[in-house]
């Protein structure tokens, strides 16, 4: 069977990113579908536990106040601005400014 090193590599040089689910946080996704193959899919749900867990990683809390001070004033500015430029509720464009910084969080440093 191969190694996560294995696949991992397989998966950059298909650049397939993966993440955990925001809303369903035991869910694997990877972007973009079309590149995952029904071979593919059975190797990650295979290696799930194992991907998840380094996932977790590099998730931020779940909890705005425990994140980083960068990534909540990254967070503030962002919402602030839906808010106020944007004209959004600020409960709307604090839900759009989390999903922003969570998903460059991941980016920049998921697999």
């Amino acid at each position: 069977m191969e190694s996560i090193a294995e696949l991992l590599s397989e998966l950059e040089h298909k650049q397939i990113v993966l993440a955990i689910d925001t809303v369903v946080p035991d869910r694997l996704r990877y972007y973009p579908k079309k590149r995952v193959k029904r071979d593919l899919l059975e190797r990650l749900r295979h290696h799930k536990s194992a991907l998840m867990s380094l996932l977790r990683q590099k998730e931020l809390p779940s909890d705005i106040s425990n994140w980083p001070e960068h990534w909540r004033e990254e967070f503030e500015e962002r919402a602030a601005i839906m808010e106020y430029d944007g004209g959004l509720p600020r409960l709307e464009a604090e839900k759009k400014a989390e999903t922003i910084v969570r998903t460059f969080y991941r980016e920049n440093s998921a697999y």
